[in-house]
């Protein structure tokens, strides 16, 4: 079992939780503002004592979290550019609302890259390799990284953590509020679907899928189980 903390980011100018200002971010490297800065202090406050890694994404919104909760508690920061939400290529600094049926379409034909950026079959390799690698770094380990991985991670445990299938509703559900954490722990790898118990302890749960979504392929059977 692996015990993470996931971090979101602190806030930026094109956060809007609650409102109709709220803006897709993706790729783009947006800072974080005041508040966001505010947050970043505070996590590290909050995580002192209780982690021995921090895994980021290479964005600075998320990357300057990070080294604030590093300040805090002393561990080590890990920078990767895996842990990146997912590439939304055009649909970048829009209104978050106006985007919403582009995205959709975009989790019902999870091999079509949306215009400018990726697929969400590339976003779900890419995150959840990152998630994986994070794992295996000293713990427990704090993943500071982005709203659409944060959901991905959950939308993925919600079918079992032993089967690729990702829950449609789990991954569309809003997730956390910028500068939120919470505790989680995992019995096995998102991407291999290996035991994430110590080498000698369990063992690969699934046959040719991990390859074939590595090189990627659609899941096998539906791509989304009904939840």
């Amino acid at each position: 079992m692996t015990s993470l903390y996931i971090v979101r980011h602190g806030e930026t100018d094109f956060n809007d939780h609650d409102g109709e200002g709220d803006r897709i971010r993706g790729w783009l490297d947006i800072p974080l503002n005041e508040r966001g800065h505010q947050e970043a202090e505070r996590l590290g406050g909050m995580l002192r004592g209780k982690i021995g890694t921090v895994v980021t994404s290479d964005l600075s919104r998320a990357r300057d979290t990070a080294e604030a909760i590093s300040r805090h508690t002393g561990v080590r920061v890990v920078v990767t550019p895996k842990l990146r939400p997912w590439n939304l290529g055009e649909l970048h600094g829009q209104h978050s609302s106006k985007s919403k049926p582009i995205i959709e379409r975009g989790i019902s034909n999870p091999d079509e890259p949306v215009k400018g950026g990726e697929s969400f079959n590339q976003f779900r390799v890419r995150a959840l390799g990152g998630i994986e690698d994070a794992m295996k770094e000293r713990g427990p380990v704090a993943i500071t990284t982005h709203h659409r991985v944060e959901r991905l991670l959950k939308a993925w445990k919600a079918t079992g953590e032993t089967n690729p299938s990702i829950s449609r509703s789990e991954f569309e559900t809003k997730g956390e509020r910028p500068g939120s954490v919470e505790y989680m722990d995992l019995n096995h790898y998102p991407l291999s679907l290996k035991s994430s118990r110590r080498p000698g302890i369990g063992g690969l749960l699934t046959g040719e899928y991990p390859q074939r979504l590595r090189q990627g392929a659609s899941p096998v059977g539906a791509k989304f189980p009904s939840t």
